[in-house]
């Protein structure tokens, strides 16, 4: 995550009214930054830091695969059958599915369901979060411009779009109301998932690695839920300290992870059947489902846990590149988990009662190797849930920012480290529900039924999304997309479906989440909408606030002095009366900046600052902040600023990105103030930052109700009075942009829904 801090933009830069509506200056932001992660150097470094932050999680899964998949001992054949399918899927899902085709589909170098959401959004020209059409600005489409560098046409512009199905698609989707709002759904629907996925990662790996105890000690079951118990607790308690102090420790204990599981994998290859390396034969699999019919059928929820945590490489994208990534699955995990597994499979064939301990029971060399491997796996585990954890907390992070789920407390963990974030409300409720899964469960053979439903449901999106992002972003043929839907919707369809099979046994825990997770961004969503049009009901204009009476048609411009031209011979002592009554303004000394939800309109509170008290400072900038559909905007392009046409009275337009961190600090106000000298050269910069003259004044929406006029109302009140209920609860947007607290004036405004 950047630091968000706002900087003055070039001086004298004339900007058209699309700017300030379509942010269509924009551009070339984010190629710099992508820049510095190509290259050989780069790409091998950061593959290196990847194997540890990125594939913990699927690394780990040699843990509880087999003892997932087979309840009884196995048959020779079955194992070779279960083997050839873990390789298959591996092969399939995560080298053909995620890092040929998905990690392709990144919005700017961002990866994961949210930035895949923004980038359709940005190339069919709707805005990211809502349910309602907008008709595109011819902007908008500029915005593809800083896309990434496969979609530039030229330095102008994209290529011109010819008539394909993605173009069908877009201008279908651009004007359907209804497909606007399933799509959205679908993305919160994966979001739920993937919090589901957060709280069982932790408790399914811990509790892996901590069974160990039971194999060559005499302790109960008790005991490992205990310690793995006492384990998750810690776990979560240190994330405020953020993972700047252990990251680094990370992709060595992964590796070191990977070592020891090649080296016990050889040992059993040479040991117990070396030719264990046929099952690569897709036959065995076909053998598999003669042999077993459906039993083999259910058994695939077992198998699908070798996948598990793919969707890591796609979400922390950003943090890495495309060729780091694949360069890190493919060279390091993708071999060692590949060996890891015919290992363990030519240990059970010739110990198949061993399956329930497949893993632990298959380590050779004695008590000490047993034990220092022992140590490794814990580690991993708990690398394996950390990088769960913090992809939870950006995916959150990202969630909050497009507006799609309540706001929370964000806290910066390092001051220069991208990504490090806390978020303290998130992490606590995900260590209660861990603790009380491992508590539920006990063994990672139960809590598998539990741990598929998530992760299966959330890879059918991902093949929904990335297959419209081929049509609408690549404008692909029809000749590459639909196979790939049919090949991998089929794949992620029949996993899900044997998933769908243990939510009876397990996997209602998963969905329950899920279905919370969803239903509270629902009627986020619908609360937001609800909200939203009562501001713009209650919309008002400048003209029908002040008047400026040496103006002599009395009136203002509600369009930026960019577009309209500078308003001559209107200093800021020039004086202002009210445009109701007449009466004049009194002006204090000071600068106030008065946050406004539109970018033209006059801010409500300031109708009611001087309607009730009849004063102004004499320096008012109206301030409007909006994230933009990309993951960071730099700093030179975060603001846009104008005269507003009325004396002392200036609008400023913030952008930034969703992966942006906003600071409204002393930086800003030096920012704001060096525009505002710019404009009118006879004020002073000192007395207008001196910081007990600076007010940040916020209004704090009051939700109230329409009431109902016929039975059919009450759901609708009962929603607004729910989401009024969690409205309070949560975090004000300004309450994350480092605004002073000793200069903030808030002002309640009341609005009926």
């Amino acid at each position: 995550m950047t630091d968000a801090k706002v900087t003055r933009p070039a001086a004298g830069r004339q900007l058209s009214i699309g700017a300030w509506r379509a942010d269509s200056d924009l551009k070339g932001a984010l190629q710099a930054q992508a820049a510095k992660k190509t290259g050989w150097g780069p790409s091998i470094s950061l593959a290196f830091a990847a194997a540890g932050v990125i594939f913990g999680d699927i690394g780990t899964s040699p843990l509880y695969v087999f003892s997932s998949t087979f309840s009884n001992s196995p048959s020779n054949d079955d194992v070779l059958g279960a083997t050839c399918l873990i390789f298959w899927s591996i092969t399939l899902i995560v080298i053909c599915k995620y890092c040929l085709f998905v990690l392709r589909l990144d919005d700017n170098g961002e990866g994961g369901t949210f930035a895949l959401y923004s980038l359709l959004c940005r190339h069919v020209g709707i805005l990211p979060g809502s349910r309602q059409s907008k008709v595109p600005d011819p902007a908008d489409v500029l915005l593809s411009a800083y896309s990434s560098a496969s979609e530039l046409g030229s330095p102008d512009g994209p290529k011109p779009r010819r008539r394909s199905v993605g173009a069908h698609l877009r201008e279908g989707l651009r004007r359907s109301r209804v497909a606007q709002s399933l799509l959205l759904s679908l993305v919160l629907l994966m979001t739920s998932l993937v919090l589901g996925d957060g709280v069982l990662t932790p408790a399914q790996s811990v509790l892996g690695a901590i069974y160990g105890l039971q194999v060559r000690t005499t302790v109960s079951g008790d005991v490992v839920v205990g310690v793995s118990i006492a384990i998750i607790v810690i776990l979560f308690c240190v994330q405020s300290y953020g993972t700047g102090r252990v990251g680094p420790s990370f992709s060595p204990i992964v590796i070191l992870w990977f070592i020891f599981n090649i080296i016990t994998a050889i040992y059993n290859m040479a040991t117990y059947y070396p030719a264990i390396w046929k099952c690569i034969n897709p036959y065995w699999g076909y053998l598999y489902f003669v042999n077993n019919g459906a039993s083999g059928w259910m058994s695939l929820s077992g198998i699908f846990l070798a996948v598990t945590g793919t969707e890591a490489s796609y979400a922390d994208l950003g943090h890495f590149s495309r060729p780091a990534i694949q360069i890190a699955f493919c060279c390091i995990a993708y071999p060692s988990l590949v060996i890891t597994y015919l290992g363990q499979a030519a240990f059970l064939m010739a110990n198949p009662d061993q399956v329930g301990s497949t893993f632990f029971a298959c380590i050779p060399f004695g008590d000490g190797f047993y034990w220092t491997f022992f140590v490794i796996a814990t580690a991993a585990a708990c690398v394996a849930s950390q990088a769960m954890i913090t992809g939870t907390f950006s995916i959150v992070r990202q969630s909050i920012a497009l507006g799609c789920f309540p706001r929370v407390t964000v806290k910066h963990t390092s001051a220069g480290i991208e990504g490090q974030i806390y978020l303290p409300e998130v992490n606590y409720v995900m260590m209660v529900l861990t603790v009380i899964v491992v508590a539920i469960f006990r063994t990672t053979v139960v809590l598998g039924n539990a741990y598929g439903v998530a992760v299966s449901g959330m890879m059918i999106g991902t093949t929904v999304l990335a297959t419209l992002a081929m049509f609408m972003v690549w404008d692909a043929s029809i000749f590459i997309a639909i196979p790939f839907l049919l090949i991998f919707g089929f794949i992620d369809g029949v996993y899900f479906s044997t998933n769908l099979n243990k939510v009876p046994s397990g996997g209602w825990f998963a969905v329950a989440i899920a279905f919370a997770v969803f239903a509270v961004s629902e009627l986020w969503q619908f609360g937001t909408k609800r909200k939203q049009a009562a501001l713009n009901a209650n919309k008002v204009t400048m003209d029908s606030i002040l008047r400026d009476p040496t103006i002599a048609n009395g009136g203002s411009s509600t369009a930026p002095s960019e577009v309209q031209g500078q308003v001559k011979g209107t200093a800021d002592t020039s004086p202002l009366s009210d445009a109701q009554t007449g009466q004049p303004i009194t002006r204090i000394p000071g600068l106030a900046i008065m946050f406004n939800e539109s970018v033209f309109a006059a801010p409500p509170l300031l109708k009611s600052l001087v309607a009730r008290w009849g004063c102004l400072h004499e320096t008012v900038v109206m301030v409007h902040v909006r994230r933009v559909a990309v993951p960071v905007v730099l700093l030179h392009e975060r603001m846009l600023f104008s005269k507003a046409g009325l004396p002392g009275m200036y609008r400023a337009v913030l952008r930034f990105g969703y992966m942006d961190r906003i600071d409204l600090g002393p930086e800003f106000v030096a920012a704001v103030v060096h525009e505002v000298v710019q404009i009118n050269p006879s004020l002073r910069p000192g007395r207008l930052a001196a910081s007990d003259r600076v007010s940040y004044i916020l209004s704090r929406p009051i939700l109230v109700p329409r009431p109902a006029r016929t039975v059919l109302g009450w759901p609708r009140v009962w929603l607004v009075m729910g989401y009024r209920l969690m409205s309070r609860m949560t975090r004000m947007a300004w309450e994350d942009w480092a605004v002073p607290r000793d200069a903030m004036f808030e002002v309640g405004m009341v609005y009926e829904m």
